[in-house]
């Protein structure tokens, strides 16, 4: 025997949600789509929409971004700026050592990274895990500089989040009879 029930007024069931989207658009500061999403909810509920780590990008600095969802689609643009690595080609002598100075753009990326050096002739030039090169031999080589997210490292077949090519170039150590510089305290002339 089924029994039915009198309500007092209409049950209102709501399936899914009773709001409009907010839309979230992803893309660089010049207008290039990285990604989208959007983003359901209830009428009077809020949400805090925050810029997404995008690989090789950096998030443009916004303010809070408190939403509140209505009957009225909204839309909200996060913008980013490209990671680009930043390195000078070297010209050096034989013997000469250093260090490379690689520095991320833009300036604002807090991200930590683990560099990678591949040299196209490591007898011109040696350079270790740290970045420390020794010039070898006269001659030019290519040097490929990979960065990888340190937070990333840990995973296998992670492929550079950013790469540049650098120029290295080796010339022989001056003779002594091809040094002109003049010694201590004495002025040097011309013949």
């Amino acid at each position: 025997m089924v029994k039915k029930l009198k309500l007092a007024k209409p049950l209102e069931v709501t399936i899914g949600y009773n709001a409009k989207p907010i839309h979230i658009k992803y893309q660089t500061t010049t207008g290039k789509l990285l990604d989208e999403e959007s983003i359901y909810g209830n009428k009077g509920e809020n949400y805090q929409a925050i810029p997404k780590r995008i690989n090789g990008y950096t998030s443009v600095p916004v303010k809070n971004q408190m939403f509140t969802f209505t009957d009225k689609s909204q839309e909200i643009v996060f913008e980013y700026e490209l990671n680009q690595l930043k390195l000078q080609d070297i010209s050096a002598k034989v013997g000469d050592e250093g260090i490379f100075q690689v520095s991320i753009l833009p300036e604002t990326n807090k991200e930590k990274y683990v560099f990678e050096y591949v040299v196209e002739n490591p007898d011109i030039v040696n350079v270790t895990s740290e970045g420390k090169w020794v010039a070898k031999k006269a001659g030019e080589t290519t040097i490929e500089v990979h960065a990888i997210s340190d937070s990333l490292t840990r995973k296998t077949a992670i492929a550079p989040m950013l790469s540049t090519k650098i120029t290295f170039k080796v010339a022989e150590e001056l003779s002594k009879e091809d040094d002109v510089t003049p010694p201590e305290g004495k002025e040097a002339t011309s013949e």
